[in-house]
């Protein structure tokens, strides 16, 4: 069975810098800097998409983590770090995917969502913050960049 996370969003990229196509570096640079909030909201146990607390571990799994040597034991889904090694991004003129490698798709689709006894951990989001601190400003530093040449070609 094939799974497929994707990130969740209702926030639409073309309103910020509408009719023209973000070349595919600054899309590149966007994709790094969703990487790095990503990894800090993570390691902090808060979800990408609100910004909520995740669900506490229970105390057994704090144990049994502790046990196999976590170094952040009471911290969801951050134990051997495969799923934030797993998280593929691809870039073009005008387009970013960021979406779970097929290594453990299959278990990020379940903390995605939630299913059975596991509660909703949603770790591929984005949200307003991450959009207005970092996201507008790598397309405003495009744009400005843009307008510099224009002035210089006259």
């Amino acid at each position: 069975m094939n799974f497929r996370a994707e990130i969740q969003t209702d926030l639409d990229l073309s309103k910020i810098a509408e009719g023209i196509i973000i070349p595919e570096k600054t899309m590149k640079d966007i994709g790094l800097a969703y990487r790095k909030h990503r990894e800090e909201k993570m390691r902090s146990g808060v979800n990408l998409h609100d910004l909520s607390p995740m669900t506490p571990l229970k105390a057994k799994t704090i144990e049994r983590k502790r046990k196999k040597g976590s170094r952040s034991p009471q911290t969801p889904l951050i134990d051997t770090g495969n799923m934030s090694r797993g998280v593929k991004m691809r870039t073009g003129a005008g387009f970013l995917e960021i979406t779970q490698g097929t290594t453990r798709a299959e278990i990020q689709a379940y903390h995605q969502e939630g299913a059975g006894v596991l509660p909703q951990r949603v770790t591929l989001s984005w949200n307003k913050d991450f959009l207005e601190s970092k996201v507008k400003p790598i397309i405003r530093a495009y744009l400005k960049t843009l307008m510099e040449r224009a002035k210089k070609r006259g």
